[in-house]
């Protein structure tokens, strides 16, 4: 048996979301194949497509384009967010407190 050590699915401390980078390229592909009950010629349209996109996009990497700035809401947010994270470390509020600040951001109105 492979003992898999937990922090293998925590992505807490990491720069980017794995869930949301996934989810956006399956939501893309959906809306790519426009149907739910696609044929295979459509789907391989759809890869096709895609493929290009990437090349694009690997093309504009290489030429060293820069990428768009974050909105300024999403920075705001994730300064707090790292803002709450750091007074948790430091141990100046506990994990209820910190749960509590996060829900509060989190179900803020925008």
């Amino acid at each position: 048996m492979i003992d898999v050590p937990l922090q293998m699915w925590n992505f807490h401390d990491t720069p980017h979301r794995t869930n949301n980078i996934c989810e956006a390229f399956h939501s893309r592909l959906n809306r790519r194949i426009e149907r739910s009950h696609s044929n295979i010629w459509s789907f391989i349209n759809c890869l096709i497509g895609e493929e290009c996109r990437f090349q694009h996009l690997y093309s504009q990497i290489n030429a060293g384009t820069q990428q768009l700035p974050k909105a300024k809401a999403a920075d705001t947010m994730q300064k707090r967010i790292e803002t709450l994270n750091s007074r948790y470390n430091n141990q100046d509020i506990n994990g209820q407190q910190l749960l509590n600040a996060l829900s509060l951001l989190a179900g803020r109105k925008k």
